[in-house]
């Protein structure tokens, strides 16, 4: 009998036992053992390449209380910050309480959070940090400008940058700088990418104007290169050059019979292309004037032309061409007293000549020229060449009686320079 009893009442006391408070299969707030915690398992702190996915899954585990795996618990994954996407957002926990979802890093490097959260829970939201860097560099752009205009022998900083296919900026890469054309310098020819992806250089530009390039390419790479071109301008003037009408001589208060001609160069002997030059007269009074005086800067080169008019005085004429900042350039041109000849008679078919003395310096000789023909030249007869400044007559005993001659004095000086005195005419 009280063995039945016993029985009987074992029976009431496990009727009375509530067993799903041990299923680990129960989900949140279904059964008396609930979720307590969730942890993090792996998938933290990695970085990885950008447009790849993460080398490891990010994974978590739910816990109860007394520390065992809760299944079938969703955990949603959330990205926070940063370039990401993650393949499941919301995770179921297994059997044994893990969750995961894989992640693959976005166009942008980056830092990224993801949260893994089950609301309620210890430990929720779970941050995961990861680090996304550039891909392999694929791309060169300019950052400063291609198209330069500067002065010959002029420093310009020129500048690109290094991105991956997504435009990404790539450091430690290795930039090769070229001068191509002209003869133009480049500081430092390999330079490597900062952590921006910017490499820089100085190139300087050819001391001749004209086109100078500058190519910028990855090392190791064959793409096309980013090209820089510069057109190299004059520097400021440094010297004047006479063009034409240097090296005359005329007579006292008469035109030159040729304009000065005067440009402008640079220190690297580069024609400017503008000129504004101004002439002045440093002599007191007798030396020369200036008349029409033009402006040419469509020209090759540009050139300012001024017509020079001899002063009163005989002897050297200076005429100053300046133009800021470069120094004076100074020319000379020698003036002379004209030599008269005169009237010439004949007796007894002997032509004779007399002509006036020569007052101006530096005498040589006197050559007496005699022509058939109007317009004596020295490939006209010579007849006599006198070089005693004093004698000025002259005998022709060899003229023919009845034809008519032409003659003049050619009046040589030490320094090169002659002149023609008048013609005369005469029949014996």
């Amino acid at each position: 009998m009280w063995i039945r009893k016993y029985i009987a009442y074992c029976v009431v006391c496990l009727a009375c036992l509530d067993f799903s408070c041990i299923d680990r299969e129960t989900s949140v707030g279904t059964g008396k053992v609930l979720p307590d915690k969730i942890l993090s398992i792996s998938g933290n702190n990695q970085s990885g390449v950008v447009g790849n996915e993460a080398f490891t899954d990010l994974t978590v585990r739910v816990l109860d209380a007394a520390n065992q795996p809760v299944a079938k618990v969703k955990v949603e994954f959330l990205v926070q910050y940063g370039s990401a996407f993650v393949s499941d957002t919301i995770a179921t926990t297994n059997f044994d309480g893990f969750a995961k979802t894989k992640l693959t890093y976005g166009q942008k490097a980056d830092t990224i959070g993801i949260h893994a959260i089950v609301l309620g829970l210890k430990g929720s939201p779970v941050l995961f940090s990861l680090q996304s860097y550039a891909a392999d560099v694929s791309r060169l752009r300019a950052i400063s400008d291609t198209v330069i205009v500067g002065v010959v022998a002029s420093a310009r900083k020129v500048t690109v940058r290094a991105s991956d296919i997504y435009n990404n900026t790539v450091k430690n890469t290795i930039i090769k700088f070229e001068a191509k054309s002209g003869k133009g310098s480049v500081a430092d020819v390999n330079v490597v990418t900062y952590s921006d992806g910017i490499a820089s250089t100085l190139w300087t530009l050819d001391t001749l104007v004209g086109t100078n390039t500058l190519e910028a390419s990855i090392v190791g790479k064959s793409m096309t290169p980013v090209v820089f071109t510069a057109t190299s301008l004059p520097g400021s003037a440094a010297h004047l050059i006479a063009l034409a009408g240097e090296k005359q001589f005329g007579f006292v208060v008469t035109e030159l019979p040729v304009p000065l001609e005067v440009a402008v160069q640079d220190r690297y002997g580069n024609y400017l292309t503008s000129t504004s030059v101004q002439f002045t007269s440093p002599g007191r009074g007798g030396g020369p004037t200036f008349k029409n005086r033009y402006e040419y800067n469509e020209l090759i080169p540009a050139r300012t032309v001024v017509t020079v008019v001899l002063g009163s005085k005989s002897g050297a004429n200076s005429v100053l061409a300046s133009m800021s900042p470069a120094s004076p350039a100074e020319f000379r041109f020698n003036a002379y007293l004209q030599v008269l000849m005169f009237v010439p008679t004949s007796s007894a078919g002997v032509v004779n000549l007399q002509w006036a003395r020569n007052l101006n310096t530096n005498f040589g000789s006197h050559q007496i020229f005699r022509s058939t023909t109007a317009g004596v030249t020295t490939s006209s007869t010579l007849l006599s060449t006198i070089t005693d400044e004093a004698v000025t007559s002259y005998a022709d005993s060899a003229a023919i009686t009845g034809t008519q001659y032409f003659y003049a004095v050619y009046v040589n000086f030490t320094n090169g320079e002659a002149f023609f005195t008048n013609e005369e005419t005469i029949t014996p």
